[in-house]
């Protein structure tokens, strides 16, 4: 009886081990732990050979945790980039015995950073578990959105860099990986990892790119009333990336008035109290985190006063003016300070004894000498403040008839000249101040065109397309009144564009000459703005001796290109190209007339010459295609006869449909006695080859110095 239990306890042993093997294992496979990069995260994995659990412990840095029991076969370590390195280990069970059958594997993800500004290069390196024979090692770039892209691919031979990427190990097969990033965007950052295989992780380098921080801009009322408080707000972002990289410094603020940094001011908002000097204040910030922004643009509080009094000067005694009728008075100058701009009203007391409205001004104004009336019997001065209902005034009123100078504002922008390039909107406005209202004009050159004219101190004329250099001139705007002498300010717009042909100019691009040698003297009308100050030629021979000159025609962009061009010979006749700084204007062709041979009796002569030449040349023709005949039938094959061997050397084939004679005679060369040789190889049709021994290798050489049509020599 215990004989049979020992014997059934062996054999329960055996099948525990057969079905622990069984449930346990995967025969042949080996466990293998890697890791997986993204967006700031590692995720270990691992092979579960064995479908039994598995304990990990994680260890950050130094700091371990406590094993965890795990049916996974992965497990995610979050914000990886705040530690220098992060270890697992992971328990296999391969029996149920947890105490004793396991096998420990351990994994260690170090965070490499590599940091970089915008334009900068960075050397990234690491070593390589291995560097394949047969394969190749490639390098990949996973941005920070979780894009993959192969930048390089090495073999131990060959290694092809690119302008953005050069690989720098030597020897190529060393498993000291090293490559450069040139030119560093913020599209360089995220994560670069190599490898052979899928599983492969060597490397895994985050490049992180300092970009300079968005051009702030500054947000907030800017008109405000005097004593109380203006807020300003810098507002920008952050270009750094990657994103999920969490140690970029914050944003730092910088306040500017006048282009003088403010001390202290160093946050996102800045509030003030606002008085009536904040009107001569330009504002602008700047944003910094690793790289400084640039600034902002600037901005100015309006801030808003209604006037305290109101000066005339000088002022009259007891404010009333007694003068006598046709005397003159002034000048007086009625003015207050107050923002926005007070409107004056101007009352004179008519004989009934009551007061009308006679003339409204500007902020401030200056009343010239004037002749008085007897129906002006006081004058006082008002002035209105749009903010509020209430007025203030003195008693004197001045009511002035004037005409001031034009102010022209070019796009928006007061300035006499002005450079602007194409294809932007262009609009011109005139600004003439008077009373009564004078009539604006805008006109363009020195003829004067009129591109507007209104009876109003503002006078805005916007171009009906795109600004064209063509549109470069000098104009005018004037005010004009009865009272006055016309106002003019002249102001120039300068338009560059590049060199092109004048299409609206009629220009021959062909050009025939009778003689040589001679020479051709070309305009070409091109539009350029400035004037081009290189011009160069292309032609059929290299290094022309061509003479150029430039002048300007009827306006600033209007220009003639002279050239000489010299004919020596039949060589230098073709196609001319003309370039203005680089860029193609023109092309003329310039092409020798054949002369007229009816024109005089030494032509007809010559002609005579070439016809006789042209018949014997049909005649020998004729000879030689015979004597090649009668060598061709005679014998039935492809020989050379002796006795046409004296003429001419050349097969023909005998088959049907071969042997065209008019396409073997494509050309001739001129050889020893008077002899003919063609310049095709012969062929025997027959046998489908060439026949070495009869014929001549002259095609596309030349023979005896020249190859040209045969002329036989009288």
């Amino acid at each position: 009886m215990v004989i049979i239990l020992k014997c059934l306890m062996i054999k329960l042993r055996w099948l525990y081990l057969v079905l622990a093997r069984t449930l346990f294992f995967v025969h042949g496979q080996k466990f293998e732990i890697w890791t997986e990069f993204l967006n700031g995260d590692v995720t270990f994995k691992w092979t579960n050979v064995s479908s039994l659990r598995n304990d990990i412990l994680i260890t950050k840095d130094s700091h371990s945790a406590d094993w965890v029991k795990t049916n996974e076969d992965h497990y995610t370590v979050e914000d990886v980039l705040k530690y220098k390195s992060v270890t697992i280990e992971v328990r296999e069970y391969n029996c149920m015995d947890f105490s004793k059958c396991y096998v420990e594997h351990k994994k260690t993800y170090n965070v490499i950073i590599v940091e970089a500004k915008e334009g900068e290069s960075r050397n990234i390196s690491w070593t390589a578990d291995y560097f394949p024979e047969n394969d190749f090692y490639r390098i990949f770039h996973y941005t920070h959105n979780g894009s993959r892209t192969r930048i390089l691919k090495i073999t131990k031979d060959k290694a092809k860099s690119a302008e953005k990427y050069v690989y720098h190990t030597r020897p190529l097969k060393s498993v000291n990986i090293l490559f450069e990033v040139k030119n560093i965007t913020v599209e360089d950052a995220g994560y670069y990892v190599g490898g052979v295989t899928r599983n492969d992780d060597d490397g895994g380098v985050i490049l992180v790119v300092h970009g300079k921080p968005m051009r702030p801009t500054i947000k907030g009322q800017l008109t405000i009333r005097v004593g109380n408080k203006a807020f300003l707000e810098c507002i920008s972002r952050s270009t750094s990336t990657p994103c999920y990289y969490k140690m970029f410094p914050p944003l730092s603020y910088s306040w500017y008035i006048n282009n003088t940094r403010i001390e202290g001011e160093n946050w996102e908002t800045y509030y003030f109290s606002v008085s009536k000097d904040v009107k001569y204040n330009n504002y602008s910030c700047r944003v910094k985190e690793t790289v400084e922004s640039e600034r902002s643009d600037e901005v100015r509080i309006n801030p808003l006063y209604g006037p305290e009094k109101v000066i005339i000067s000088p002022q009259p005694p007891m404010n009333i003016l007694k003068i006598r009728e046709g005397d003159k008075f002034g000048p007086y100058n009625c003015s207050a300070d107050c923002n926005p701009p007070c409107t004056f009203q101007w009352f004179n007391k008519i004989p009934s004894g009551k007061y009308e409205a006679t003339y409204q001004s500007d902020s401030s104004h200056v009343l010239p000498e004037q002749t008085s009336n007897r129906s002006r019997t006081l004058f006082y001065c008002v002035a209105y403040w749009s903010e509020d209902s209430g007025n203030t005034y003195s008693n004197l009123t001045i009511d002035i008839q004037y005409l001031s100078e034009p102010i022209v504002y070019i796009n928006g922008v007061t300035e006499k000249y002005s450079n602007i390039p194409q294809n932007v909107s262009l609009t011109l406005s005139c600004f003439t101040d008077g009373n009564p209202i004078p009539t604006v004009t805008i006109s363009r050159g020195t003829r004067n065109q009129i591109l507007g004219k209104v009876l109003n101190n503002w006078l805005n004329y916007t171009f009906p397309r795109k600004a064209q250099c063509t549109d470069s001139n000098i104009y005018r705007c004037e005010g004009r009144s009865k009272q006055y002498p016309t106002k003019v300010a002249t102001f120039s717009i300068n338009i560059p564009c590049k060199p092109r042909l004048d299409n609206r100019v009629e220009f021959k691009s062909t050009v025939y000459i009778r003689d040589l040698p001679n020479s051709v003297s070309v305009n070409v009308p091109i539009i350029s703005n400035p004037k081009p100050m290189l011009i160069t030629w292309n032609g059929p021979l290299p290094n022309l001796a061509i003479r150029t000159t430039i002048s300007q025609r009827n306006e600033v962009y209007q220009h003639w290109v002279s050239s000489t061009i010299p004919i020596h010979n039949e060589s230098f006749l073709g196609n001319y190209t003309v370039f203005g700084e680089g860029i193609e204007l023109a092309t003329i062709e310039i092409t020798e007339i054949e002369p007229d041979l009816g024109s005089t009796p030494s032509q007809w002569i010559l002609w005579i010459i070439v016809e006789v030449f042209a018949g014997l040349f049909v005649l020998l023709t004729i000879i030689s295609i015979i004597c090649k005949a009668t060598c061709k039938f005679g014998s039935g094959t492809s020989v050379t006869s002796k006795g046409c061997h004296d003429v001419y050397d050349v097969t023909l084939g005998t088959q049907e449909g071969r042997g065209d004679l008019q396409n073997e005679y494509q050309y001739l060369t001129v050889t020893e006695l008077g002899q003919f040789n063609t310049g095709r190889k012969s062929v025997d049709n027959k046998n489908n080859k060439s026949d070495p021994s009869n014929h001549y290798e002259n095609s596309g050489k030349m023979t005896s110095g020249s190859t040209r049509p045969f002329v036989p020599t009288i």
